[in-house]
Order: structure tokens, then C-alpha cells, then sequence
């Protein structure tokens, strides 16, 4: 897309088919309009199931993320915001709203310029208990751009500062926050010239896209779980739409024997311990189940490799 262009077209999007009624409603939802689009792509597919989940219950979305920084000046706070406008200017994925309503398929769209909100807040208390409260509140217009978001609580009487960076999952895992906060350490020395120039996140789309027309994913699936009819469903527990606040987790410290003994057999297997535990899990899955054949989920790194 070429910088300020009135209007965009379909020729101008390689990495999506869309009609120029679809490009036009996209185009109204952007502050400025088309003249403030950067560019439009389609979702990778971390962020597909990302979106889902989110429409499920966007009032409660459990992938809006936060972190609290204490601070004792407003000039520092101050600090902190202008290196995050830093950050922003210099990443599309930072400057990224996610539209879906009436298009033919979700996009995510790269504004030109974009601002950060941020919220100012009084607080005569425990500043840092109130912020970590404010914590919970996960919810965030996925819309607007950016993703991203600033509340400042503090106790100006006290020199006391909380700053809550809240962010969406969409635009940015635990390696890009680490990414972060280097070239914040950079901006923090001067040395931001010293940066390498950022890599727009369209190359890992088109990477992405590129990967599925090489690998057919649908096909390997359809294959492997074809003859699959019914869900497997432990003690017939078929309720399991929950939205993550209600997760009762237990922790069990396998004796350091049974350990190595794990570690050995996967060594002698030519296996990661991993899919060991997975195997005797499928295997508990299915005694629950009372079904032979049986398909659970797992969780594994959403970066591709080399990504």
C-alpha cells in the first residue's frame, strides 16, 4: 500500500482475497481512514484460535495479559511512555486491530500512527494493591488499534507510581516481550540507532502461507482422525466450555528416581519424555472414556520453527 493512498485496493493486498466493498467497511473502521492503513493480512493460525476464544466470552477474555511496574516519579513514568510510543512506531504487529464483522474472513489491519491509551487514576490507599485488583479486568476492543493499553495509578502525596501495561495476546508472546524490553534498554542507554530494522509481522504471514500450500495439514488431519464419531469424554464430562477463571490446579513432585527412569526409557525410545507422559495420559483418557480410540488436546509452542 502506498503511504496516504485515498483508497485501497484489492491489487494492493497479496496476502488476501478481498472485495473492495469488504476493503471500503475495513477501511471505516479505521481512525483516518484509508489514508492511516499500513497494510492487511489475514490471521496466522495461533491467532485464529486466539480470536476464538475471545468471541466466546470477550468480557472475560483470559488472553489479555498485564504487567506492573512501580515507580517513584512522574517523570519516570513519563520516561516509560515515550519509550513505549518508541516501541509501537517501530513494530506493525504493535499498531494491529483485528476486524471481523461482515468480511468474508478475519484480518488483522497495520495503522500508520497510532496512540496509546493512557489512563490516570488517584489513589489515596495501597496503590499497588488497588492496580493488581484492576488486574483482573480482562477486556479489551480488539478493534481499535492498539492492542495495547496503559493505566497509571498513583499516590502523589507518597511518590508513588503503578504502572499497568495491558496487552492482547494477539499481538505479542512471551519471546516478543523479551524483544521488548531489549530495545527498551536500548532507548533507556540512547543506542535506539543501534537497533536492527524491525522485521514487519507480514513476513511470518506470508511464511505461514506459504507452509500451508507446501504442507496439506487438512488432508493429515482428516486421516488421522476420520474414522473418529464421538467425542472422548472422561467420566462422561461434556460441559468443558469454561472461560479459565475457574481452573483448580495440582502439582506432584515425581521422586527423582521415577524421573530418571522416565528420562532413560525415552533416551532408549529415541522419544522426549513428553511423549511419554502423553501416551500414559492417552491411556488414562481413554479408561475414563471407556473408549479404545481417543483425542485430547495439549499444548504446545505457538512460534513455527525458526520464527
Amino acid at each position: 500500500i502506498v503511504a496516504g493512498s485515498e483508497q485501497i485496493t484489492p491489487q494492493m493486498l497479496p496476502l488476501i482475497n478481498l472485495s473492495q466493498a469488504e476493503i471500503d467497511k475495513i477501511a471505516a473502521t479505521v481512525p483516518g481512514g484509508a489514508p492511516n492503513i499500513r497494510d492487511i493480512y489475514p490471521l496466522g493460525p495461533l491467532q485464529e484460535g486466539i480470536l476464538f476464544h475471545h468471541l466466546l466470552d470477550p468480557a472475560h477474555d483470559v488472553y489479555v495479559l498485564s504487567s506492573l511496574f512501580a515507580m517513584d516519579s512522574k517523570e519516570a513514568v513519563e520516561s516509560l511512555l515515550a519509550k513505549l510510543t518508541f516501541i509501537v512506531a517501530r513494530h506493525d504487529v504493535l499498531r494491529t486491530a483485528i476486524v471481523w464483522e461482515g468480511l468474508s474472513q478475519a484480518v488483522q489491519v497495520v495503522c500508520d500512527s497510532v496512540t496509546v491509551p493512557v489512563q490516570w487514576e488517584a489513589i489515596e490507599g495501597d496503590v499497588i494493591a488497588h492496580m493488581q485488583q484492576k488486574q483482573g479486568h480482562s477486556q479489551m476492543d480488539l478493534t481499535r488499534a492498539p492492542l495495547l493499553a496503559v493505566h497509571i495509578g498513583f499516590n502523589a502525596a507518597q511518590s508513588e507510581f503503578v504502572v499497568m501495561v495491558k496487552f492482547h495476546h494477539l499481538i505479542s508472546d512471551h519471546v516478543g516481550l523479551e524483544i521488548i524490553a531489549q530495545e527498551l534498554a536500548y532507548f533507556e542507554r540512547g543506542e535506539q540507532d543501534k537497533l536492527a530494522a524491525p522485521v514487519p509481522y507480514r513476513n511470518f504471514i506470508a511464511h505461514t502461507q506459504a507452509r500451508q500450500a507446501e504442507q496439506d495439514s487438512e488432508g493429515y488431519f482428516r486421516a488421522q482422525l476420520g474414522d473418529i464419531d464421538s467425542p472422548t469424554t472422561p467420566f462422561n464430562l461434556l460441559d468443558i466450555q469454561g472461560d479459565g477463571r475457574n481452573i483448580d490446579a495440582q502439582r506432584v513432585k515425581v521422586p527423582a528416581a521415577l524421573s530418571a527412569g522416565l528420562r532413560k526409557a525415552a533416551v532408549n525410545l529415541k522419544l522426549s519424555p513428553a511423549v511419554l507422559f502423553h501416551a500414559a495420559w492417552g491411556i488414562v483418557v481413554g479408561r475414563c472414556s471407556q473408549q479404545e480410540d481417543v483425542v485430547f488436546g495439549t499444548v504446545l509452542s505457538g512460534r513455527l520453527q525458526g520464527t
